[in-house]
């Protein structure tokens, strides 16, 4: 324990601070702040001596010098064999030092495998002694010696090849019967509790005051997810799970009270999946087909409140296909699943995806990036004043091919959800860029199972 007696040693970001006598008082001006003590603190890292260790590397040392010792003997003895013996050490030896002749010191992450790697810490680090110097070594040293992607490579073709019907990672999972990819996820629902629908209605109350408050028409789509549409493609690694009934949950308790626009494509979605794929076979989104028929469910409700509003038909559009899969700005990729199983195998890209680009109107992007998320705004030549702010995951990517194209400008606040950091996703850090842009309507879009991340929007303080 250190005791940090100097108050006065003390400041911070995003806060205010008292001091009064022994005590030291903070006021936060935002939802995070951060808290620093300004003078040096002399801590001592503690040191542990692991006898075990110790006699297992005096162990392995003897057994190696040993060794080493009787073929060098053995050369003197064995004249027949020394020849032999010296070319065997000396190729040992030198595929030893294979993997230290040219050590990757500048990759950061590792796409493959989905994380950061380790860094260098050397053993003074910063005037003292790294007494862990061994472990991170180690861990530096298997992140980054020579040709270990391609090892990777050759280990997970290995694998892949081998699996005979079903392959999988920590991440995603390949029905290699059929060629279909999945996320791995929960899929099953759970009954939601008086206090979860409690804080979904804090939480969209209070953005539907934000809305009321600033004019502004809004709307949440609510994406099904690709193993809803598709369960039986998925078996067995996903079975009949119904994630859907927390959806319909949500809608039946929000209706009681107030009235919210809460807009599930599932029916339309469901019909559509008979005759053609609305959804990726390597990729948990939904194709631009997919995409068009939650537009068209999401429109007709828009319709409701702007009668006049252009409607995107299909054709309107120039169709073509492809097999690869389509990420931001019709960038194709062979799918986002499909890189998280690692694969090397584009056989499996063995389906034709209708694409979509409208020839009547001219849809210009211009792009900011942001430290958290991606501002994109899109302005059309169409006939109408109207403005739209499109905010949400990945899943209003392919919503935005068709929905900019029924307002005069519209604004896509994209943020990048990991697992795990849906709870950073909140409204009032977006409040100053909507009202700015004044819009008249408000599209909140997210993954079905990712729908808890409505109950954060707005948190109580």
């Amino acid at each position: 324990k250190y005791k940090l007696d100097d108050l006065k040693a003390f400041s911070a970001e995003n806060a205010k601070l008292k001091i009064d006598g022994d005590r030291l008082i903070v006021f936060p001006e935002s939802d995070t702040f951060s808290l620093f003590y300004n003078k040096p603190v002399n801590i001592k890292s503690p040191t542990k001596f692991d006898i075990k260790l110790l006699i297992v590397i005096a162990v392995l040392s003897f057994l190696a010098a040993y060794k080493l010792t009787s073929y060098l003997a053995d050369f003197k003895t064995l004249n027949n064999a020394s020849r032999m013996d010296i070319v065997f050490l000396l190729v040992f030896f030198v595929i030893l030092f294979i993997p230290m002749s040219n050590i990757d010191k500048k990759t950061k992450y590792s796409k493959d495998e989905g994380r950061e790697l380790s860094s260098y810490t050397p053993f003074i680090n910063k005037g003292k002694i790294n007494y862990n110097f061994g472990n991170k070594f180690d861990e530096w040293f298997n992140d980054r010696f020579f040709l270990r992607a391609k090892i990777i490579r050759l280990y997970v073709d290995c694998k892949y090849k081998m699996a005979i019907n079903y392959y999988e990672n920590s991440k995603a999972f390949i029905n290699k019967r059929n060629n279909w990819v999945s996320q791995k996820f929960n899929v099953n629902s759970q009954n939601l509790s008086s206090d979860d629908l409690k804080s979904y209605h804090y939480s969209l109350k209070a953005l539907k005051a934000f809305a009321d408050k600033n004019n502004i028409k809004l709307y949440i789509l609510v994406v099904p997810d690709k193993f809803e549409m598709y369960p039986e493609k998925h078996y067995p690694y996903l079975r009949f799970g119904n994630k859907h009934a927390q959806i319909i949950e949500i809608k039946n308790y929000l209706k009681k009270d107030f009235n919210i626009n809460i807009i599930d494509p599932y029916n339309e979605l469901k019909t559509a999946s008979i005759n053609d794929l609305t959804y990726f076979k390597t990729d948990h989104h939904w194709t631009e087909y997919g995409a068009y028929i939650g537009y068209r469910k999401l429109i007709n409700e828009i319709k409701k409140d702007f009668p006049y509003i252009y409607v995107y038909k299909t054709n309107d559009a120039r169709i073509d296909t492809s097999k690869k899969i389509s990420s931001k700005d019709k960038y194709f990729i062979n799918g986002q699943t499909y890189k998280n199983l690692n694969l090397n195998d584009e056989t499996i890209l063995d389906q034709e995806y209708k694409y979509y680009t409208n020839k009547l109107y001219k849809l210009d992007k211009l792009e900011t990036n942001k430290k958290h998320y991606t501002l994109y705004n899109y302005q059309n030549n169409i006939n109408n004043d109207l403005k739209l702010v499109i905010i949400g995951d990945s899943m209003g990517g392919n919503l935005a091919e068709f929905l900019p194209y029924s307002f005069k400008s519209t604004m896509r606040i994209y943020y990048y959800i990991n697992a795990g950091d849906e709870y950073k996703f909140n409204m009032k850090q977006y409040e100053k860029i909507i009202t700015d842009f004044k819009p008249d309507a408000m599209v909140v879009t997210f993954f079905g199972s990712g729908i808890n991340r409505l109950n954060k929007l707005y948190k109580k303080e």
